[in-house]
């Protein structure tokens, strides 16, 4: 009979040396690198139950430097771009966190430091007008169209225009660069005189503003007329006047003189004397007399200051005068043919008045409506003639009251201490009359 098989007791294995035990959970040391653990050192040959090694196996006895660990190695690095190597090395900031550049590398190359700009230009073909875009290394070469396969030849391009170089030297300590040249000395006068100028006509415009001129009245040629006579500035007017009326009429008394002792020189003297002291007098009450119309024009009992002395101001001014008093006296041109067949000189003179009388008024005012001296004709003015007849009416009654007195004096002889009174009243009769026809403008642009 057989017995079946007990359970077999086995013995504990005791664990062999060096062998890992998993009954603890304390951490193993890690070897370093290069003493990884290898089999215990033993004899050299081959011990009692131990099988000796093949020839073919090979025994680890820990890494190889071919075996190593390479992850703490870094691959060599590649040469940096030459623009940065020519930044770092010739004259640019080094960038932070990099050792600067090493003096003694190799000098750069003339390209680095002047590098040469291509210029590129287009040129058109003469077939089909497309254009193409070559560079300067083509020229003298042949392109080809390529739309009619035209050959062009390349020619050179006019030259660029180059910008005017800078003197530097110039501008040193100017932060902006907007060093200015030291004006001239004439610059800085006429700086200075148009500055003064600036500022006086300035100081003037708010004394006009402040002197505004007074309101119209309802008949200007009624009310307030002579009141510029209130001001010292018309006397001064009047003065001007009379001095040059005396030089005048004192050239003509001594014209007169002499002819009574020798015709011949008393009639040169006062062609020579009288011409000159009249075309004196014409543009001193020629120039004052406009400007009596302009500034009563405009609505002013106080006549304004005048500008500095320009004597072709003065002559411009006196010559609208002068043709005014011409274009009046064209039909009087008629009765002096007339008195070629008998017709008493007493009535060409009176004709002569009469005519300036009535048409110098006019023409004036229709030569500066057209502020031209070959326009003695406005159709504004001379048609306020029917328009308005009253201003026209009221106008010439004041100047016959004021004109005829005195016309009437230079008929009559005259000794000589009179004259100087006879300049003075002509000179008041001059300012009162310009006066009067400038507020008869002043009326009429009210129509």
């Amino acid at each position: 009979m057989v017995e079946p098989p007990s359970e077999l007791e086995l013995a504990p294995v005791e664990p062999e040396i060096g062998a890992l035990t998993f009954d603890d959970d304390e951490d193993l040391p890690l070897a370093e690198p290069g003493e990884m653990p290898g089999p215990a050192p033993g004899p050299t040959g081959p011990t009692a139950g131990s099988t000796p090694a093949s020839p073919t196996e090979s025994v680890w006895r820990g890494p190889s430097s071919d075996e190593e660990d390479d992850e703490l190695k870094l691959a060599p690095l590649d040469p940096l771009p030459d623009e940065v190597q020519s930044a770092a090395t010739y004259g640019l900031e080094t960038p932070s966190g990099t050792n600067p550049p090493s003096q003694a590398g190799p000098a750069p190359p003339a390209s680095h430091r002047e590098r040469r700009k291509v210029r590129r230009f287009g040129i058109t073909c003469d077939v089909c007008d497309t254009r193409l875009d070559v560079s300067e290394n083509d020229v003298g070469t042949t392109v080809v169209c390529p739309d009619c396969d035209t050959p062009i030849l390349v020619e050179a391009p006019p030259p660029e225009k180059k910008l005017a170089e800078v003197d530097w030297d110039a501008v040193e300590g100017d932060e902006l660069k907007l060093a200015e040249a030291e004006p001239l000395d004439v610059y800085k006068e006429m700086a200075v005189e148009a500055e003064a100028r600036a500022e006086k006509e300035e100081e003037e415009e708010l004394e006009r503003k402040r002197k505004a001129p007074s309101q119209l009245p309802p008949n200007p040629l009624k009310t307030n007329v002579f009141r510029c006579f209130a001001h010292w500035r018309a006397w001064a007017f009047v003065a001007a006047i009379a001095a040059a009326d005396a030089l005048f009429l004192g050239a003509l008394a001594l014209s007169a003189s002499i002819g009574e002792e020798n015709a011949l020189a008393g009639t040169l003297l006062g062609v020579v004397v009288g011409g000159s002291t009249a075309v004196i007098a014409g543009v001193v009450s020629g120039y004052f007399g406009a400007v009596v119309l302009t500034d009563s024009a405009e609505g002013w009992d106080e006549f304004q200051e005048l500008a500095p002395f320009d004597f072709w101001e003065w002559l411009g001014e006196a010559i609208f005068v002068a043709m005014a008093v011409v274009y009046s006296l064209l039909p009087v041109s008629l009765l002096a043919i007339l008195s070629a067949v008998g017709l008493p000189a007493w009535l060409i003179g009176i004709g002569s008045i009469l005519s300036w009388f009535a048409l110098f008024p006019i023409v004036l005012l229709s030569m500066l409506e057209n502020a031209s001296l070959a326009g003695p004709y406005s159709r504004k003015i001379w048609s306020s003639l029917r328009m308005h007849p009253r201003p026209w009416k009221r106008f010439y009654g004041l100047a016959a009251g004021i004109v005829i007195p005195v016309a009437l004096l230079t008929i009559v002889p005259l000794p000589g201490w009179l004259l100087p009174l006879l300049a003075v009243a002509t000179a008041v009769v001059t300012v009162a009359y310009f006066r009067i026809l400038g507020r008869l403008a002043w009326w009429l642009a009210s129509l």
